[in-house]
């Protein structure tokens, strides 16, 4: 898709459904740098899924500084890096 069709808004409603429906407990949001997490993460705030609420205000998140989910997270941003180091810890 091209840039500014609405990639990340698909996607977010798209793992919102796959939770609600019970498909998934969690998703971790895999990106190649700090700026698209950034991105990602601005825009779980910004749009408005069922009645009027975001992403985060229904479910708990965690970014790309939050090292660690709790019991409750159902969304995780993380970068390759990040991921290659927790798995040599």
């Amino acid at each position: 898709m091209a840039t500014g069709t609405g990639r990340t808004r698909t996607a977010i409603c798209l793992m919102y459904r796959l939770i609600q429906a019970g498909r998934f407990r969690r998703v971790l949001f895999l990106v190649d740098r700090s700026a698209l997490g950034n991105q990602t993460d601005d825009a779980l705030g910004d749009i408005r899924l069922e009645q009027h609420k975001t992403f985060k205000e229904i479910h708990d998140v965690k970014v790309l500084k939050d090292i660690e989910p709790e019991r409750d997270t159902r969304f995780q941003t993380t970068g390759g890096t990040q991921l290659m180091l927790d798995a040599q810890l």
